[in-house]
């Protein structure tokens, strides 16, 4: 029972940072628009 509990924590977890990842990379592209190197992106993920 405890091994079900923490894995639906964990899932609920990843869910969160999932979403969490999604909600900056579209704030990103909405602001930045597209045709910017991928390594800018990730600079302005980093930064986020």
């Amino acid at each position: 029972m405890a091994t079900q509990t923490t894995n639906a924590m964990e899932e609920k977890y990843e869910n969160e940072l999932a979403k969490l990842a999604l909600d900056i990379c579209f704030r990103i592209h909405r602001l930045y628009g597209p045709g910017l190197l991928e390594s800018v992106y990730e600079e302005f993920f980093v930064m986020s």
